[in-house]
């Protein structure tokens, strides 16, 4: 097989709008070392997260209600998450999570992840 198992792969999660399961897959990504790039102003998850890492919001309910604006996100609210609020802030707070903005390179972005 052309794939040598010792060889590292390189991925990166990139995370464009979403729901409440791209909360889960994120977490799953940052605990097993696969950094995550989050795209600004692309709606609901990806806008949760961005507006939390940079400061715009710092209430996550206020975020919730702000950006999880599918029907089912709005009506559950932060209760609805299945991976927990502690995931939540493990996302926001993680050093492997970063945000591509509009001013942003996405390839620079990806890269310095």
């Amino acid at each position: 097989s052309p794939f040598n198992q010792r060889e590292r792969v390189l991925r990166v999660m990139v995370v464009v709008n979403g729901g409440p399961v791209s909360f889960t897959l994120m977490d799953k990504a940052i605990q097993n070392g696969c950094p995550v790039v989050v795209c600004n102003n692309s709606g609901r998850a990806a806008d949760f997260i961005a507006s939390l890492k940079l400061g715009v919001l710092t209430d996550y309910e206020e975020a919730w209600k702000k950006h999880m604006t599918a029907p089912p996100d709005v009506k559950s609210g932060l209760k609805g998450v299945r991976c927990g609020v502690e995931a939540l802030e493990r996302i926001v707070k993680s050093s492997c999570v970063s945000v591509y903005t509009t001013n942003d390179r996405l390839e620079d972005t990806i890269l310095a992840a």
